[in-house]
C-alpha cells in the first residue's frame, strides 16, 4: 500500500513532495514526504497533509538559495543516455550542446541541424563528382541511340523516339549546354518548361525555328519523362550522386483533369470488337495483315513492329521474341503465339525480312497505313489493337502481372490505360475472327 508518487514538484528550486502513508499499531495514516536539497545534501520533511505539504514546500522553495537546482530522476536519466549517444562520437555532453546552440543561432529557423547536415554532404558529393557539361553529356546519350557502320546511321531504338530526345532533350542540351550537369536546377528546369524553344525534326536533321512555347498538361509529362531519363543516364554514368533524386524528378507534373471514372467510361469504345476486327483484317491489303494482327493478338507496340523481323517469330516453336534493342523501353519479352494468330501470320511468314511495309520513321509508317486502312468502314481507335489485345488477354488468363509483362509495360498503367471490360463471350468470338478460309474453332494461347 505504501507508495512514492510525486504529488507535485515546486520550481525552481527542487523541492519534491511524495505521497507517503506510514503504518501504526497495524493502521495506515496519510502522510506527505518533502524532499529538497540544502548545502549539497538532499533533505526530508513529512507532514501530515497536502495542504501542510503545501504549505512547507513552498516556504523552502522561497528559502533556498537561487543557485541550487538538483537534478531530478528524470534529468539524471536524460543526461546518462545523452552521454551513451555522444560515446561513439568521442564528443562531449557540454560541446554536444554547444554546437547545437551555434547551429540554431546560424540556422535562424530556416530548417533543422540535419537538414542542413544533408545539404553539406550533398554539395560535397557533388563537387566530387567527375565534371561533365550538359553539351558533353548529351553527345554521350546519344551515342546509345544511334550509331553509324561505314557511313550509315544505325538506330538502337525507333526512329520516333530519336526524334523526341533530338528535339526535347536537344533543346535542353542546347540551352544549359556549357553548364554543368550536376549544377542544373529543377527551378531552372521549371523555366525553362515556361519558356522551351520550338524545334522542329525534318528527317534527320533537327531545325530551331527561334519561337518559344510554354509546356502544359500530357505533353509536360511526357517531356519530363524524357529529361528524368536523361538524368538518370547522368546518374548512372556517375555524374550524378546515386541515392538522391535528380533535379529532373521534382519538375511539376501537370494535372490530368480525367477522373478514372471518366477514363473508365471510355474505355468500352477503345478496343474493337471482334466483328470489326475480321472486318479490318479482311479488307486489309495482304502486306499490311501481319502488322494488324500482331497488333491485335499479340499487343506489339507500332513503334517495336516497325523493327520487328521474321526471324523473331518462330511460328513452329510459337513464340514471338521482342530483343531488348526493339522493345520500346529496352527489355526483352517473350510473347505467345495463339491459334488466332498463327491463322493469320502463315499465308505471309518469310525466312527473314521486314513484317510490314518499312519506312525511315514510324511516323510514315502510320500515315501508309492509315491510307491502306482509309477505306475500311470501321471507326478508327487510337491505339486499339494494343488495347484490344489487353482486354481480351485479361478475359483469358485473368492474370494482370503475365499480361503487363507480355506487353512490356506495368501492372498499374495496364489497368489504368489498356484493359476495357472484355466477357468470356467476347474472347470466344474475338478467338473465332480468322481468314475467311479458315473458319474453325481455335484454341486460347498458353
Amino acid at each position: 500500500m505504501r507508495s512514492k508518487k510525486p504529488v507535485k514538484v515546486v520550481l525552481p528550486r527542487g523541492v519534491v513532495i511524495y505521497e507517503s502513508p506510514v503504518r501504526a499499531k497495524g493502521k495506515w495514516y496519510p502522510s506527505y514526504r518533502i524532499t529538497y536539497y540544502s548545502a549539497g545534501k538532499r533533505c526530508r520533511e513529512r507532514e501530515s497533509s497536502l495542504e501542510a505539504a503545501e504549505k512547507r514546500a513552498n516556504e523552502l522553495a522561497d528559502s533556498l538559495p537561487s543557485e541550487i537546482r538538483p537534478f531530478t530522476p528524470e534529468q539524471v536519466r536524460t543526461v546518462h543516455h545523452a552521454v551513451e549517444v555522444l560515446a561513439p562520437t568521442d564528443i562531449s555532453l557540454s560541446q554536444a550542446a554547444r554546437a547545437v546552440a551555434e547551429a540554431n543561432e546560424i540556422l535562424e529557423g530556416m530548417g533543422t541541424i540535419q537538414e542542413a547536415a544533408r545539404l553539406l554532404v550533398e554539395q560535397r558529393r557533388k563537387e566530387q563528382l567527375p565534371k561533365i557539361t550538359v553539351a558533353e553529356l548529351y553527345q554521350e546519350y546519344l551515342k546509345t541511340l544511334v550509331t553509324e557502320e561505314n557511313g550509315v546511321r544505325i538506330f538502337l531504338c525507333s526512329f520516333r523516339y530519336w526524334q523526341d530526345i533530338s528535339s526535347r532533350v536537344g533543346a535542353f542540351a542546347a540551352h544549359f549546354g556549357h553548364r554543368q550537369i550536376a549544377d542544373v536546377t529543377t527551378r531552372e528546369l521549371e523555366a525553362f518548361f515556361n519558356a522551351f524553344p520550338v524545334r522542329k525534326v525534318r528527317g534527320k536533321i533537327v531545325e530551331d525555328t527561334g519561337k518559344k512555347r510554354k509546356i502544359t498538361g500530357r505533353t509536360r509529362n511526357n517531356y519530363k519523362g524524357n529529361y528524368c531519363t536523361f538524368f538518370e543516364f547522368a546518374k548512372d554514368r556517375g555524374y550524378l550522386p546515386r541515392g538522391i533524386e535528380t533535379e529532373a524528378a521534382h519538375i511539376q507534373k501537370a494535372h490530368d483533369n480525367k477522373t478514372r471514372q471518366t477514363r473508365a467510361e471510355e474505355l468500352p469504345s477503345r478496343i474493337y470488337r471482334p466483328a470489326e476486327m475480321q472486318q479490318i483484317l479482311d479488307q486489309l491489303p495482304a502486306s499490311w495483315v501481319p502488322f494488324a494482327a500482331l497488333g491485335a493478338f499479340a499487343g506489339i507496340r507500332t513503334t517495336e513492329l516497325h523493327r520487328l523481323d521474321w526471324r523473331d517469330i518462330n511460328l513452329q516453336e510459337k513464340v514471338i521474341e521482342v530483343d531488348k534493342h526493339k522493345a520500346k523501353v529496352g527489355s526483352r519479352r517473350v510473347i505467345p503465339i495463339s491459334a488466332t494468330l498463327e491463322a493469320w501470320l502463315k499465308p505471309h511468314a518469310k525466312k527473314s525480312g521486314w513484317i510490314c511495309p518499312h519506312f525511315a520513321g514510324e511516323s510514315s509508317l502510320l500515315r501508309a497505313f492509315g491510307k491502306a486502312r482509309a477505306p475500311i468502314a470501321v471507326r478508327k481507335v487510337h491505339n486499339g489493337f494494343r488495347h484490344s489485345y489487353a482486354s481480351y488477354r485479361m478475359a483469358e488468363i485473368g492474370d494482370k502481372a503475365k499480361v503487363a509483362w507480355e506487353m512490356n509495360t506495368s501492372p498499374q498503367k495496364l489497368e489504368s490505360n489498356y484493359i476495357s471490360l472484355a466477357f468470356k463471350s467476347d474472347l470466344a468470338l474475338w478467338q473465332k475472327v480468322l481468314p475467311k478460309h479458315k473458319k474453325t474453332s481455335v484454341g486460347p494461347a498458353q
